[in-house]
């Protein structure tokens, strides 16, 4: 189950206004308004939010005069009024969700200062990164033009439908977004689409990245981890920068940590897709370790002691899943510290049923483990966990839309 977009929190300098300054004639603010008449087209709510009254213009208040300049009907909070502490305090974000019964992720934050990522962070919701006036910080998702905005919303934040396959089994819990094979519709529509997009990176990879981000967010399974890790690619040494560069911006919008390189490739292995007749659980499991000097994303040091212990979760991302060699390997590893793991992909491969391993012993997850022969495994078939059969049909709907997306006519007009 998952929840949509049903209001935009936003500040008023350099999101509405230009430095406080606002031009009639120019393009921008133009679309500005176009946003604001659009995410009211969609029922979705947009509230200003302020730590101070402001001026009236010209005699005008505020919240009237900008409603009548951009056509919309925003509300406006202002937490000084309200006795509230002001931002970055989340007192005012959550008392916008308390006064219209929203969950936080049921809301975007959208601004451009330190002083707004902040208050996005201590809500608990995800910030909304605009710099079409001024350069933005650097945070959360950027956006370059109220259009980008649009779009995002209409793609991403109105979905019917999260994840197609979840196996909700104890400690063992597993989301892919849909399936994917070759031969069978709608999935070979988008197979190819989704490979060359995650494993090699192209203007399709935008598409992909913020499809499970926007899914994770409103699935609500971010805020069941304290931490975000890659799972790396098949070569030695290697980490995985394309998810690297979206998740770790993502990360921060919820204060989890991001730990790009606890999980360690130190030896080449073969790809389950690719060579499945000579796959091998044993070459996974002794291919990988964890990193007992992991990067502190806040340092940028080593930490001093190794991060993961008891009652620590990991959501851990990867962007295909074939037999789940890589993601059993993550959680024997990491809950041979203590910690638990939630495993999140983009696509399972169709046809293959899940391997969860029933017994094995790492010895040292921080170095690297020989097992004496193929450990034992219970399959779950694919067509046991298919949650959600819709969900694969209006995501082939959302890519074609996504590439050929403009302001509904009547927002222009």
């Amino acid at each position: 189950m998952g929840v949509k977009l049903k209001g935009l929190i936003l500040s008023l300098d350099n999101v509405l206004t230009d430095n406080a300054v606002i031009r009639r004639n120019d393009p921008m603010f133009e679309d500005v308004g176009r946003l604001m008449r659009f995410l009211q087209y969609r029922q979705i709510k947009p509230i200003i939010f302020l730590n101070r009254p402001r001026m009236d213009i010209n005699g005008t208040p505020l919240l009237t005069f900008l409603n009548t300049l951009f056509k919309c009907d925003m509300d406006l909070v202002i937490a000084q009024e309200l006795e509230l502490p002001m931002k970055p305090s989340p007192a005012g974000v959550n008392h916008i969700l308390d006064q219209n019964d929203w969950q936080p992720n049921e809301v975007l934050y959208m601004g451009n200062s330190d002083t707004d990522v902040r208050t996005a962070i201590n809500s608990h919701v995800l910030f909304v990164n605009v710099g079409w006036f001024h350069d933005s910080v650097e945070y959360g998702i950027r956006f370059e033009s109220p259009w980008e905005v649009a779009r995002f919303v209409d793609i991403f934040c109105l979905r019917d439908h999260l994840w197609e396959y979840h196996i909700d089994k104890g400690p063992l819990q597993v989301y892919a977004l849909t399936l994917g094979g070759w031969q069978e519709q709608p999935y070979k529509d988008y197979y190819d689409h989704a490979r060359t997009a995650l494993k090699e990176g192209n203007k399709n990879t935008d598409f992909w990245i913020k499809y499970l981000t926007s899914t994770i967010y409103f699935s609500g399974i971010y805020d069941k981890a304290n931490y975000f890790a890659p799972y790396p690619t098949h070569q030695e040494g290697s980490g995985n920068n394309i998810i690297d560069q979206y998740l770790q911006p993502f990360s921060k919008c919820f204060n989890k940590t991001y730990l790009k390189d606890i999980i360690v490739r130190h030896t080449n292995v073969l790809s389950s897709h690719k060579h499945q007749s000579s796959r091998s659980f044993k070459k996974q499991l002794e291919s990988i370790s964890l990193n007992k000097n992991a990067t502190n994303p806040r340092t940028g040091r080593a930490y001093a002691n190794p991060p993961l212990n008891k009652n620590k979760t990991v959501l851990v991302i990867d962007d295909f899943c074939t037999f789940g060699h890589s993601f059993e390997t993550a959680r024997a590893y990491i809950e041979a510290t203590g910690a638990s793991a939630i495993c999140v992909a983009c696509i399972k491969t169709l046809a293959r049923s899940y391997e969860q391993i029933t017994q094995i012993t790492v010895s040292d997850p921080y170095m690297p483990n020989k097992l004496s022969q193929e450990p034992t495994v219970d399959p779950h078939r694919m067509n046991d966990h298919v949650t959600d059969r819709e969900a694969p049909y209006e995501l082939k709907q959302r890519i074609e839309q996504y590439n050929s997306w403009d302001w509904p006519y009547s927002i222009i007009a």
